[in-house]
């Protein structure tokens, strides 16, 4: 039997989603900062306000990217998800996919971006299914096996 998953589980999921989703920026940040080096550019050019914007875009499309590809794999769960045991479907339970994870994440990016990320997750506690502001634009669900 599947059951909707809770708030809290879906709390941990996203924490644990941040920690690796900086930590692959962190690396991809650091490989880049390499290659400048080899390239020869000046480190003065990285404190650039302009490349802080760059990096803070970069950061964004990694979390965005992990997410969709995750979300719509065949395990319908980022590594975050996975840990918790809980993953995506559509409204049937069936698979999303690549475009309907990537619009789910579009809204999730941007309603955090107003709202600190409180009401995107708060939602899910006060809601029937347990659906996220997210979930509920993109006619989705995250489920958990009892």
């Amino acid at each position: 039997m599947k059951y909707y998953a809770g708030f809290w589980k879906r709390l941990v999921a996203a924490a644990l989603d941040t920690i690796i989703v900086l930590i692959l920026y962190f690396i991809l940040a650091f490989f880049i900062g390499i290659c400048f080096g080899i390239f020869g550019i000046s480190a003065d050019l990285l404190e650039d306000s302009s490349f802080e914007f760059i990096f803070s875009v970069l950061l964004v499309v990694i979390y965005w990217l992990y997410h969709v590809v995750m979300e719509s794999s065949a395990k319908q769960a980022t590594l975050g998800k996975q840990a918790t045991k809980i993953y995506v479907t559509d409204m049937n339970g069936k698979r999303i996919s690549f475009a309907r994870a990537a619009g789910r994440n579009v809204i999730k990016v941007v309603s955090s971006l107003f709202t600190f990320g409180i009401l995107v997750y708060l939602v899910a506690a006060f809601t029937e299914k347990n659906q996220a502001l997210h979930d509920i634009f993109a006619g989705t669900l995250v489920i958990k096996d009892k």
